[in-house]
């Protein structure tokens, strides 16, 4: 058993030191500025978290200057990330050009705002939302002013607040039963009391 054991810590000693030796040998990485096999760990340079071999105290001064001077972007394009979304670069610009889409986003948010406001009111009113959504856009705060002054229409339900406009009318109750009944009920369906009707009947307009 012991002379298992011992030839198991052999054969993982040697396998190791074979696997380390191949490390070793392996070719050393390039230098980023002139492209040169180098060996010596110092000379590598820190940039942005990352230690980028370089193969002499030469190219170790030229980065600097390239990277005080902004040049390091031709260099470091293979080693920093590019994507559609991210992109990470050595000498970034400031964002210029004119401010007009800013301000062309801020007019069309503010015409939804006093747009949906003006409908707001205008089907409190009774009159048409649409146009009054439009004019809310398209003039802003002074479209919203327009259709607050506009004078309120004689409409067929009245609501307040956030409730939902209805469409139909509610059911009349009759006083002496309590049952339920069409709007436009001439006579209670259950006792045959005398109704008066909330709305006209579509079926017999007279």
């Amino acid at each position: 058993m012991t002379n298992r054991l011992t030839m198991l810590i052999s054969f993982l000693l040697i396998l190791g030191a074979a696997f380390a030796g191949q490390c070793a040998a392996a070719d050393p990485p390039p230098c980023l500025l002139c492209g040169n096999a180098h060996t010596a760990a110092e000379h590598s340079v820190l940039y942005k978290g990352r230690a980028i071999p370089l193969c002499s105290p030469a190219c170790q001064e030229h980065f600097r200057e390239l990277e005080r001077t902004g040049g390091l972007d031709p260099l470091t394009a293979g080693i920093e990330p590019r994507a559609a979304l991210f992109q990470a670069d050595s000498a970034p610009q400031r964002l210029g050009g004119s401010r007009l889409p800013f301000w062309i986003g801020c007019y069309v948010l503010l015409g939804v705002l006093t747009g949906g406001g003006a409908a707001f009111v205008a089907v409190r009113k009774g009159i048409p939302a649409g146009s009054s959504f439009a004019i809310g856009f398209a003039l802003n705060v002074i479209g919203l002013a327009i259709v607050l002054a506009k004078p309120a229409r004689e409409t067929e339900f009245h609501v307040t607040g956030l409730r939902k406009v209805p469409t139909t009318r509610a059911s009349l109750r009759c006083p002496d039963c309590g049952k339920a009944n069409h709007p436009s009920a001439n006579l209670c369906l259950h006792c045959g009391r005398a109704l008066e009707p909330l709305s006209r009947s579509e079926v017999n307009p007279t």
